[in-house]
């Protein structure tokens, strides 16, 4: 699919650096998709760590915090029932998308 993250490419290649390993699992334990009233934790959905790799390479790359995470989670696929994937953008609650902006910006913020 064009415009999608490709995730198998971003887990293949690996971080920039050892340091997102942190932020995944800060990720993967506070990030969810609701899915008819069920949280799906990043972690559960074992997309944490390419999420994270995502973040950071964005990050590295100039991008702000906000624009950073909220434009990785539109491109990452998830697929409900057998034909239709949806942005998990559209299924993070938008106060936890606001909860992992200043997440990372602490957490960047901790780093230096």
């Amino acid at each position: 699919m064009d415009g999608w993250l490709d995730l198998t490419s971003l887990v293949t290649s690996g971080a920039k650096d050892n340091s997102g390993n942190e932020l995944a699992e800060k990720l993967g334990d506070e990030v969810y998709a609701d899915i008819n009233g069920w949280k799906l934790y990043l972690k559960d959905m074992k997309i944490h760590n390419a999420v994270a790799v995502a973040v950071s390479n964005r990050l590295s790359d100039g991008m702000d915090v906000d624009e950073a995470i909220k434009s990785t989670l539109a491109r990452v696929p998830v697929k409900l029932g057998k034909k239709k994937d949806v942005p998990l953008m559209d299924l993070v609650p938008s106060m936890v998308v606001d909860d992992t902006v200043r997440m990372v910006k602490e957490y960047l913020d901790d780093a230096w």
